[in-house]
């Protein structure tokens, strides 16, 4: 990272992946249809916590065009593992992430609004939607934890028996002595002549991409085996993740994709419509095809974020940065989805210190069951986290030492003669000018003009109004502290 990487990089090449594209030749979702093409529409609980009483699928079964209804019941019956796999994450005095099963269709409690508890199949779409209203379900419910900082309080109700307090893993950081590194962190705190304090909500995310999930969904008797066409970030990842839970070998599922209308995290791992949908295909003998509606997306797709950071940053006389902690809440969801504790722990973590030489870090995270949709990967999943938290709490400290935040900047960055520079939480930087950088991007901001129309502005208008810049620095590789494998009986 230095101020020549753009000017070396940034030359303009053509493009040739785009030609078909703009001719409207790709092929996405609903531009494939397979002979004997069936149509799935789910119904889904408008509750956000109810026990399931009854289901009651004949008057849905009876009506014109439809094919089959499947429920829990069926679910259970093809043997399926768990939808939630997560890479071991340990947490304090050796518990272990909580991971409870996630079925494809709930069966007789539903956790968050949304949540499918039946898949119409129909000759038509319009046919299946048209059933699906006819589904009788009879519901009991509960009372729901929603908010994220009030579901760890004493009294909340309970997502899940197994997880205390809500919570799934109390992580303590990546620091190999974490207790004896928080003594020192609040030692040095406690005698600082400064402590920058800052209290942030991640808001949550949800997604629009411009083409909803959607898969088909195809079994072959004479072969015993599978093939789901998806809109997926990795046909291989989506095999991967999906055979062991589906109970076959992987040479038994084949996944393809081809055009993807946006991404960004949401479509890399698997949801509980693509199981069930494999599930209805042996069963009926005929392909099954779903495509997510706008609305439908809203209450299904995988949520990002949702997260809440009390940041503390201790300062000396001198305006040198001595100790950083980080008190971190993430909101699971419902489940724990596809890498979606690491998330908030490992891979937010690993982006600090950002560009700034601190010696001391004390970040420990709190995993915490909701009554919400699942959260998981998308734009960023955990480095803006990161860089929002330092950013903000290196401005409260600009603001109460009175130093100017660029000066504070360049005063703290770690320079480029450290490099390479081992952080306080076990990582390396190979390289790095991070002034120069900096130097850069003001220039080319104007900065001192915008800063100064900034004040103006201020005084105008009688609030307070600045410009401050905010760094941004990102690991390029993963951080895992144990390898992840997944058998068909683990999966269970």
């Amino acid at each position: 990272m230095d101020t020549t990487t753009a000017d070396s990089h940034a030359k303009r090449t053509p493009r040739v992946e785009d030609d078909y594209l703009l001719r409207g030749k790709g092929r996405y979702m609903a531009d494939a249809p397979l002979p004997g093409q069936t149509y799935a529409c789910f119904v889904r609980s408008p509750h956000a916590a109810a026990d399931i009483k009854s289901i009651n699928v004949d008057e849905a079964k009876a009506a014109p065009g439809v094919v089959a209804v499947l429920t829990g019941a069926d679910m259970k019956a093809a043997n399926l593992g768990n939808l939630s796999q997560h890479p071991p994450l340990g947490g304090r005095g050796g518990a272990k992430l909580i991971v409870p099963t996630r079925p494809a269709l709930a069966a007789d409690r539903v956790r968050h609004v949304g949540e499918a508890v039946a898949l119409v199949i129909g000759e038509s779409f319009a046919k299946a939607q048209d059933a699906a209203e006819l589904v009788a379900v009879e519901y009991e419910e509960r009372d729901a934890a929603i908010d994220l900082r009030e579901a760890i309080k004493p009294g909340a109700p309970q997502v899940w028996p197994e997880a205390a307090g809500n919570i799934a893993v109390d992580w303590p950081g990546l620091h190999p002595d974490p207790d004896n590194n928080a003594k020192e962190v609040e030692r040095v705190i406690a005698s600082a002549k400064h402590v920058a304090r800052v209290s942030l909500v991640h808001q949550r995310l949800n997604v629009a991409s411009m083409e909803p999930r959607g898969a088909t969904a195809s079994y072959d008797a004479g072969t015993d085996s599978y093939t789901l066409r998806v809109c997926s970030q990795s046909a291989r990842t989506m095999r991967d993740a999906l055979a062991p839970i589906l109970g076959v070998d992987k040479s038994k599922l084949r996944v393809t994709t081809e055009e993807v209308g946006g991404a960004f995290g949401l479509k890399t791992g698997p949801y509980p419509e693509y199981l069930a949908m494999l599930v209805a295909a042996k069963q009926i003998g005929r392909p099954v095809h779903w495509m997510l509606g706008r609305q439908e997306a809203f209450l299904s797709d995988n949520h990002a974020r949702d997260a809440y950071s009390d940041v503390e940053l201790a300062i000396d006389e001198k305006g040198k940065f001595l100790a950083l902690r980080i008190r971190h809440l993430g909101n699971m969801g419902a489940y724990i989805g596809a890498v979606g504790a690491n998330i908030q722990t490992v891979n937010m973590t690993r982006c600090l210190p950002g560009m700034y030489d601190i010696k001391l870090m004390d970040v420990s995270t709190r995993c915490v069951f909701t009554n919400t949709i699942t959260t998981a990967p998308y734009r960023g999943a955990g480095r803006p986290e990161a860089s929002y938290c330092i950013e903000r709490v290196v401005d409260e400290a600009a603001r109460i030492t009175g130093i100017d935040p660029v000066k504070l900047r360049r005063r703290n960055f770690i320079s480029r003669k450290a490099m390479p520079y081992k952080t306080a939480i076990g990582t390396t930087y190979d390289s790095g000018d991070f002034a120069g950088v900096l130097e850069k991007g003001l220039a080319l901001a104007d900065y001192d003009n915008l800063s100064s129309a900034a004040a103006s502005r201020s005084r105008a208008a009688s609030c307070a109004a600045s410009a401050s810049p905010a760094c941004w620095s990102t690991p390029a590789a993963c951080l895992w502290k144990a390898p992840r494998s997944i058998s068909p009986a683990a999966t269970r």
